[in-house]
């Protein structure tokens, strides 16, 4: 994970020294004709590369990670660049990962933003008067966020929507058993682990899931336990605990000064020096849109627009926190604070196989009971959770993000 800045004139400190925390590992400076791109490295995996990735017309920039680079080739950037030369604009059609990719072309200047179906990175655009800018974190808070699964091209002057649904599900319900979602936790797990990285496990069915996963492929991590409201079981969490024992587990009283979010920073990347955090966010926004979860959140939820999942279902697809609602709400504020630190998050549940894969699985199966396929997941392994959770949220009192987050001239 990085962090970056272009703007056409001169930003100011204030934004520039934010950016930085994001990306102590080296900063580059290219200036274009009329724009100059900063960027900020946070170096995660594979050799040290800076950014950027130069072909004879284009420039690439990679926030993020792509997951399944081909590692014959010297970098992330580099398999990009070859996709992008094969299969044009449905290069991200390729690529596994939470991204967000920014191409220069060098002959036009144009700038084009191609992000994961989530848009996990934030890119937020600010325009005023002769200045603009898109960065990480907001300039003002005028500043528009760039659309979740999309292609924008930025001309010079206006921001153009040129792919609205840049990745296609396929919401066909054919698959009667839990085989291949099963097979796709653990794809997406392993993909996300990284040997200097930290899980957040609550006792909860999504983070449980994720240590289990990775307990049976024998890949260790670090992992942070709290119960800071007095509401997580802790016969859940011991019972995950025990099961995974080639786990580093850690049970943390109290933060001291600190905020909740901030306080696993500081201790993540100042007391252990780590950079990754595996979470298993959002996985109730876009396995059950907080249908089972409208009485315990703090603020009113206006779109509890079903209670089981159809026969077609794109009757209700894409329901509200697939894209938007809390999930955006916890996506950024979560990297917003971890990046501060630099820290790169990386949401488990946020991963195109799995989510895809569950959502071929037919009604009857989605709607057996609540997180049926996550349940049997942990239950095939003899881990039977309690129903006393909480979970690590960040809930926010206000009403849901708009959908339309910024206008586009097509």
């Amino acid at each position: 994970m990085c962090t970056f800045l272009i703007s056409n004139k001169w930003a100011g400190w204030e934004i520039t020294s934010k950016l930085k925390k994001g990306g102590p590992d080296h900063t580059s400076i290219t200036n274009y004709d009329k724009y100059s791109f900063t960027h900020n490295l946070l170096w995660i995996t594979g050799p040290k590369t800076t950014q950027p990735y130069e072909t004879s017309k284009y420039d690439f920039y990679l926030l993020g990670e792509m997951y399944n680079w081909n590692k014959t080739l010297s970098s992330e950037l580099e398999n990009i660049a070859s996709l992008y030369e094969t299969y044009g604009d449905s290069f991200t059609n390729y690529i596994e990962g939470e991204f967000l990719i920014i191409i220069v072309n060098k002959d036009t200047l144009e700038i084009d933003f191609f992000n994961d179906p989530w848009a996990t990175r934030q890119c937020w655009f600010y325009q005023e008067d002769d200045f603009w800018c898109f960065s990480t974190f907001k300039y003002s808070e005028k500043a528009a966020r760039m659309p979740h699964n999309s292609h924008c091209r930025w001309d010079g002057n206006t921001l153009h929507l040129i792919n609205g649904c840049l990745h296609l599900w396929d919401l066909t319900q054919r698959k009667d058993t839990l085989k291949d979602v099963h097979a796709a936790i653990d794809s997406a797990m392993k993909r996300r682990w990284h040997q200097d990285g930290v899980l957040l496990l609550s006792g909860g069915i999504d983070s449980s899931v994720v240590a289990a996963s990775l307990h049976d492929q024998n890949l260790p991590i670090y992992s942070y336990s709290f119960d800071l409201a007095g509401k997580e079981s802790k016969e859940s969490y011991k019972s995950i605990k025990d099961y995974c024992s080639i786990h580093t587990h850690n049970w943390i009283d109290s933060f001291g000064r600190h905020s909740l979010l901030t306080g696993i920073a500081v201790k993540i990347r100042q007391e252990h020096s780590k950079k990754v955090l595996l979470t298993g966010n959002e996985a109730d926004g876009i396995f059950e849109n907080y249908r089972n979860k409208t009485r315990s959140l703090s603020y009113s939820m206006v779109d509890n627009q079903f209670k089981l999942f159809p026969s077609e279902l794109s009757q209700i697809f894409p329901w509200h926190h697939f894209y938007w609602g809390t999930l955006r709400r916890i996506c950024d504020a979560w990297e917003t604070v971890f990046l501060t630190y630099a820290i790169e998050n990386r949401n488990c549940f946020l991963d195109k196989q799995l989510v895809q894969e569950w959502l071929s699985l037919t009604p009857s199966l989605k709607n057996k009971r609540h997180k049926h396929f996550l349940k049997s997941y942990l239950e095939k392994r003899d881990i039977v959770l309690t129903d006393k959770k909480i979970g690590m949220t960040v809930h926010r009192k206000g009403k849901p993000l708009p959908r339309n987050l910024i206008t586009y001239t097509h």
